[in-house]
């Protein structure tokens, strides 16, 4: 998908603060890294990607609709949670209601993945909502900080940082095919009913998507189950 026909998500014309990630002399192209806005009550229309983009909750909190593939996902959003998009995720039309805040998004391109990994010759992302994993969030928040600063520890650690993505998410996805569940570091259960504000009683199919990410065994999966009996 190289030319994307929508508006892009985490477009960096959108971007409040960006890390200077492009390409110079001194520095190769890396991965696009940028803060957002997560609205507090906000109606888009279609919008997509053309690069593997992850997506980091710093704040805000709330409930949002996604349609697509014919049909719409009601989802929540809490600070710490993930959304994983593929390179060729589009979605018809979104809406926000909650508490604004911001997210930190990254876009694997394609330039970086190959100059980083040469070996990774076909990588790309299995959209997922709702992800929980402490390793994605520290590395997220630590690539967007150091590149913020001018990359004060050196373009090496910059790099690694980037590297380390890389190998997280491809250990996830490693682990998850073809598995129907999506089997990650859960943290923070207890936070997870909080900001469903106790809905999931018996209402567990309105979170859509969310419902696949309730791995079998898991912290979070054990937490859920004797809160929602």
């Amino acid at each position: 998908m190289e030319d994307t026909p929508v508006r892009l998500v985490c477009d960096p014309a959108r971007s409040l603060e960006h890390a200077p990630l492009s390409a110079t002399k001194k520095q190769p192209a890396s991965f696009f890294i940028g803060k957002f806005d997560i609205p507090a009550q906000e109606e888009r229309g279609a919008e997509g990607t053309n690069a593997p983009t992850v997506v980091l909750a710093l704040s805000g909190s709330g409930q949002r609709w996604y349609r697509y593939n014919s049909k719409t996902l009601q989802l929540a959003t809490a600070k710490g949670m993930i959304e994983l998009y593929g390179s060729s995720f589009e979605r018809e039309y979104a809406r926000w209601e909650g508490v604004a805040g911001f997210s930190i998004g990254v876009r694997l391109t394609r330039e970086a993945v190959n100059r980083l990994a040469p070996h990774l010759t076909s990588f790309d992302l299995q959209t997922r909502h709702c992800v929980w994993d402490s390793r994605i969030e520290w590395i997220v928040r630590e690539l967007f900080e150091e590149n913020r600063r001018g990359t004060p520890n050196g373009f090496l650690y910059s790099d690694g940082l980037s590297l380390a993505l890389l190998g997280t998410l491809r250990s996830i996805l490693d682990q998850n095919v073809g598995s129907g569940t999506w089997h990650v570091g859960f943290r923070k259960p207890q936070a997870y009913l909080r900001f469903c504000g106790g809905k999931t009683r018996g209402k567990l199919e309105r979170y859509g998507d969310c419902k696949s990410s309730w791995a079998r065994g898991s912290p979070l999966h054990r937490t859920l189950q004797a809160n929602i009996r």
